[in-house]
């Protein structure tokens, strides 16, 4: 089953490889690495092409490459501000000592004058969990250690900006903060939301979070960029404060949404220090029934949790599990693959989380109002140039990792296109070749659909991949048998 992900080879479109230096880990390196990648819209890479230095860069939305999206990372040793993230011109680039990209995680090694920063990007891959699978957060830690043998003054902080909410720079946001007993959270969004519309491939109706575990030492800011990042250089702590001018997302007055903590005097770390960003958009899918009723799905995650404040509690206290999980993952991916190759096993690093990042894990109401969790379907958009809904030919290239974690993801991923194609909606006599042309909008009415024999014949062979799951789609063999047989078996 294994050898079946080399049929990842062709999700990738970031896949132009090269080399970035010689290490025991890392013998070969994409134009881009991952560090928050949950959703379609929570996608967050970071450039890595020769001649980048990372710890100067900010980070950029996927799959539109030139979209930044603002987000700092820095450090503050003995009054000296060193950075591992973002492209500020107040602090001193961190040097980057190396990089590792593991199917859940890329984690970056930064010396910060006389400490040692580990910063782990994390993006869970719960394929066994589709609660925590649909949840569109994702983790930044960060451990530190002494490198002189020496306490050090130790204050960390990181920021995130408006652009998370929309690739319209100049549509008008605004936010508030709240703090619990359990967390501090930033939360952003649009005055003027536009449901289920993208703009720059980026979504249009979602809100932006930024949030950490609250404790003693922690403190939080919102305002211009310039005015909060020279209060923690200055100071190492912010102000407990908010700026209520709402206004654009920017560049001019861009606000900013930070969050620091004081450590103290320290030679290490003594457990990780931990920031969670998420993307949250409720419903996610405009689905076109089999009936041509429009029926809005929201996110798995909903059939447990009612509020994003209880999702973040929880995820950022479970954040030590989740690594834990993260790393079996990890070996289970790395160890199968690396029987293949080395080379291979990086690439597959390197696609786990941008083919678990092409979904949405959807539930509807059920006639008593209830979530109905028999109704469980999944959506997966185009990340590379068409953003086409559940493209037969990406999904088919996906489907090996999805069946070797859990075959259980067949089911779902092909029941929107078997329900649409035996609706009155459509009478083609062909396979569909996805379900519409504008994610999120699964509407079906996509003019690229065709007589091609190549799309009847791949639907055909992810069904026989997914019949691997006893429950997934016997009675819709039938469309295979009705068609004409212009595929071998």
């Amino acid at each position: 089953m294994f050898r079946g992900l080399l049929h990842l080879l062709t999700v990738p479109s970031f896949l132009s490889v090269l080399a970035y230096g010689s290490t025991s880990l890392q013998t070969f390196w994409p134009a881009a690495v991952p560090l928050a990648v949950r959703s379609p819209y929570l996608s967050a890479w970071q450039s890595t092409t020769k001649g980048i230095n990372v710890t100067s860069e900010w980070s950029r939305f996927w799959p539109n490459h030139g979209l930044l999206l603002g987000w700092t990372g820095h450090i503050r040793v003995d009054s000296t501000t060193y950075r591992w993230l973002g492209n500020d011109t107040w602090s001193t680039a961190g040097n980057l000592a190396g990089i590792e990209v593991t199917p859940t995680r890329t984690i970056y090694n930064v010396q910060a004058g006389p400490m040692d920063v580990t910063i782990t990007f994390l993006s869970p891959i719960e394929p066994s969990d589709w609660v925590r699978q649909s949840i569109p957060f994702s983790y930044m830690a960060v451990n530190a250690s002494s490198n002189d043998g020496l306490a050090h003054s130790v204050q960390l902080y990181s920021d995130i900006t408006a652009e998370w909410v929309s690739g319209n720079r100049s549509a008008l946001v605004n936010w508030s903060t709240a703090t619990t007993d359990q967390s501090v959270y930033h939360k952003i969004e649009l005055t003027s939301p536009t449901a289920f519309e993208e703009i720059q491939n980026q979504a249009n109706d979602g809100v932006a979070y930024y949030s950490m575990t609250m404790g003693p030492h922690v403190t939080y800011q919102t305002g211009s960029a310039p005015t909060v990042r020279t209060q923690f250089q200055q100071q190492g702590s912010l102000q407990n404060t908010n700026d209520t001018d709402f206004r654009i997302i920017g560049p001019a007055d861009q606000p900013v949404f930070a969050i620091s903590v004081n450590l103290g005097s320290i030679q290490a770390t003594q457990s990780s220090v931990v920031w969670a960003i998420g993307y949250v958009r409720d419903p996610s899918i405009k689905y076109t029934t089999s009936s041509g009723q429009t029926q809005l799905r929201s996110p798995y995650y909903r059939t447990q949790y009612s509020s994003v404040q209880d999702i973040i509690s929880e995820f950022l206290s479970d954040y030590s599990n989740a690594e834990t999980r993260a790393e079996d993952l990890d070996n289970q991916l790395m160890q199968a693959s690396s029987s293949i190759s080395n080379e291979y096993s990086q690439i597959v690093s390197l696609a786990a989380r941008q083919t678990f990042g092409s979904i949405d894990i959807t539930v509807a109401n059920g006639t008593d109002g209830n979530w109905n969790t028999s109704d469980v379907m999944i959506f997966m958009k185009n990340m590379g140039i068409d953003g086409r809904v559940n493209p037969v030919e990406i999904m088919y290239a996906s489907f090996p990792l999805f069946l070797y974690l859990n075959a259980s993801f067949g089911k779902p991923l092909l029941a929107p296109l078997f329900e649409y194609q035996d609706s009155p909606q459509t009478a083609l006599p062909y396979a569909m070749s996805d379900l519409g042309g504008s994610y999120p909008i699964a509407s079906g009415e996509n003019g690229t659909s065709s007589e091609s024999e190549s799309s009847w014949g791949i639907e055909r062979k992810i069904w026989k991949y997914a019949h691997h799951d006893s429950g997934s789609c016997e009675a819709d063999w039938r469309w295979f048998t009705d068609w004409p047989t212009l595929w071998p078996p």
